[in-house]
């Protein structure tokens, strides 16, 4: 599976690089369950594709409160939905969809998402990557180092 996972997010991450991409991140919900360690290593490889991206191809916001899963689109033409997984569990169910309306109305939420943060916190998009990568560096000075 963890062989997956990497595949999955090497793909992302070259298309991302080809076509840009924009994230609505959450990376400080209680990760005790993984452990500090885990979680320290999440944020600092998240932090290293941050800085690799231009400016240009990225957008980023954060949004607080609840997890609700992760949201994955390419482009207008597929989307994926992962529901959030419990404490210490695996992910148990993801839809994938690639009905047009379906997954344009996802991605104009999503877009509304992203935008609604960046105005609630005053961060014009050219800003969010360095925003982006502040915040993630507060969040791993505040993780204990083992």
């Amino acid at each position: 599976m963890r062989t997956l996972l990497r595949e999955e997010r090497r793909i992302l991450e070259e298309h991302a690089r080809i076509g840009g991409c924009s994230l609505v991140l959450n990376p400080f919900v209680d990760f005790s369950a993984v452990g500090a360690r885990v979680h320290r290593s999440q944020l600092e490889i998240l932090r290293e594709f941050l800085i690799s991206m231009p400016e240009d191809m990225i957008r980023v916001a954060f949004v607080g409160g609840r997890f609700l899963g992760n949201l994955t689109i390419i482009g207008d033409w597929f989307g994926a939905k992962a529901l959030p997984p419990q404490p210490g569990a695996e992910y148990l169910q993801t839809v994938f969809c690639h009905h047009a309306s379906t997954v344009l109305r996802w991605l104009l939420d999503f877009d509304q998402e992203l935008e609604d943060s960046l105005h609630a916190n005053g961060i014009e998009v050219c800003e969010s990557r360095d925003y982006a990568v502040k915040r993630i560096d507060d969040r791993i000075r505040e993780l204990p180092s083992q």
